[in-house]
């Protein structure tokens, strides 16, 4: 601790008791005022040079020496602080623990921009009690952080998927239905064969065109089905002509003006008169 020196004892430099120093009669009125300021002068270089000085130089710096000395570590208990004593200015740096937060302390105004970094915080530290409504961005997010747990249902809209997203596995088993097909989007190679059944077929859907050369035979022919008007001239041969008669023989077709009297011949008479 420094010491204080003494102060010197106060002395003028001039007495009023001195005649000479301070004659009864002045010849000037400046003269009686100069000679009354002397003394006040003096008192007042006195108090500032000299202790003035001495308080700011040695007492003050003494005084803190003292409550140093006096006031050990650790001895300033709480009861001892006033209310609102300790400003940010008494806070050392790094100070304010986690022990030192009240619960609930630290609102979003405290926070600077960007200051939460995963470094800062604890292990499952933040609950969703803690985070304020449309807080977390894109940003904010780790890739595959969303899962499907995370997902309210049905929030995934059309405008959240991106084009070709909906790949054949994640398509349930007979969830696309006539609903979910565009006009015209079933091509050929996407009807399995042998599977478009009578069924699947509208009314007269089945064109010329549509048919293959040579792919109607008998079969596909109804009883009576090939009218006059679908048989091409000249083209009913002897071949495409049936056995009919009992001899197992070709009909003949016979012109004659004569009707018959016997079935010797066996064919087709016309008779004409």
């Amino acid at each position: 601790m420094a010491a204080i020196s003494p102060l010197n004892t106060m002395a003028f430099t001039k007495t009023w008791m001195d005649p000479v120093a301070f004659p009864t009669y002045e010849g000037s009125e400046d003269k009686v005022r100069e000679d009354m300021q002397v003394l006040h002068n003096e008192t007042l270089s006195y108090i500032n040079e000299t202790i003035i000085d001495c308080i700011n130089n040695a007492l003050i710096p003494a005084i803190n020496d003292f409550v140093e000395f006096v006031v050990p570590d650790n001895s300033v208990s709480t009861a001892k602080i006033v209310n609102g004593a300790v400003t940010k200015a008494k806070l050392a740096s790094g100070s304010v623990g986690t022990a030192q937060l009240e619960d609930g302390a630290v609102t979003a105004a405290k926070m600077a921009e960007g200051a939460v970094g995963a470094g800062v915080l604890g292990a499952n530290a933040v609950g969703n009690t803690n985070i304020a409504d449309n807080a977390i961005r894109e940003r904010h997010m780790a890739q595959n952080s969303v899962n499907t747990a995370a997902l309210i249902d049905l929030c995934v809209a059309t405008a959240k998927l991106a084009a070709k997203a909906v790949t054949t596995a994640k398509i349930d088993d007979g969830a696309v239905t006539a609903t979910q097909l565009a006009a015209n989007a079933v091509e050929t190679a996407k009807i399995k064969d042998l599977n478009v059944t009578t069924a699947k077929l509208a009314a007269k859907a089945v064109t010329t065109a549509k048919i293959d050369d040579g792919a109607v035979t008998a079969t596909q022919l109804g009883a009576g089905a090939v009218e006059t008007a679908k048989i091409a001239d000249a083209n009913v041969t002897d071949a495409k002509i049936a056995d009919l008669n009992s001899t197992g023989h070709m009909w003949q077709i016979y012109v004659t003006n004569t009707v018959p009297t016997s079935s010797s011949q066996d064919g087709i008479y016309l008779v004409y008169e």
